[in-house]
């Protein structure tokens, strides 16, 4: 009755186009794959995300968890969710409107439940200020997955940010911008905390203004536990700027 994050995979689109697309190849059958968009589009007016899909092992369609729009009007961040079936590589394109600055993080998920997998409503704010939080939430079970997110508009001052206590974060986190503009964000996870909580999704960064979330999703009844090295991801940039693409390769899952 465990549930562990995989990897996490990070694109960054640095303005240009209405699709964030990279690809994520699953571990195994029945991962969950969890899709934090970050969009940010100063001036032109509330960018959206009309959808998540994903092709090539399998054909996926996400659902959208939780939405919570910036109190400029001018971004939002997203959750969306899907369990991918069948293990292998899968092509994962977000759909948006505007030509809007974006990121979108791909989180793996093992031992997670097949069906009826969310937890509840999740949590969310805005605010102008430093250290990003959600809100508490707590949900109903104690071995889940909670999984946070947060922006920062025209964050260029606080490239890099951390964790809050409890809470473990990737490599993959921090700045994006196409010149102009520029967001700073971050995911963050707890795997089977042994608590419902409450749980806020919080994060250190520098004081802008900013939207975060915080969502829970059920582990499968019965699981085995699974280890995963922190700290490690992959990442690529798109857009029209000069770009640097990384990748780790994650140690095997006994």
């Amino acid at each position: 009755m465990a549930v562990a994050n995989a990897q996490t995979v990070v694109v960054r689109n640095h303005g240009g186009g209405t699709t964030i697309a990279t690809n994520i190849t699953t571990g195994g059958a029945n991962s969950l794959i969890i899709a934090t968009v970050n969009l940010y589009e100063p001036g032109a007016g509330n960018p959206t995300c009309s959808g998540v899909a994903g092709t090539g092992a399998g054909s996926l369609t996400f659902q959208n968890d939780i939405t919570r729009q910036n109190t400029s009007g001018d971004s939002r961040i997203y959750k969306w969710s899907v369990i991918a079936a069948t293990a292998g590589t899968y092509t994962i394109t977000a759909t948006h409107t505007l030509n809007a600055l974006g990121v979108m993080y791909l989180e793996e998920v093992t031992g997670a439940a097949t069906s009826s997998y969310t937890d509840g409503a999740g949590a969310s704010a805005t605010a102008t200020g430093a250290n990003p939080a959600s809100g508490n939430f707590t949900g109903s079970v104690t071995d889940g997955y909670w999984s946070a997110g947060f922006l920062n508009e025209n964050g260029s001052s606080d490239t890099t940010v951390a964790a809050g206590s409890g809470w473990t974060m990737d490599s993959t986190n921090g700045r994006t911008t196409d010149g102009t503009q520029d967001i700073v964000s971050g995911t963050e996870y707890r795997a089977n905390p042994g608590s419902a909580g409450a749980f806020n999704g919080n994060f250190t960064a520098a004081g802008a203004t900013w939207a975060a979330v915080v969502f829970v999703y059920k582990a499968a009844s019965g699981a085995s536990p699974v280890t995963i090295a922190p700290g490690l991801g992959s990442e690529l940039h798109t857009g029209r700027t000069p770009l640097l693409a990384f990748g780790i390769v994650l140690p095997d899952v006994p």
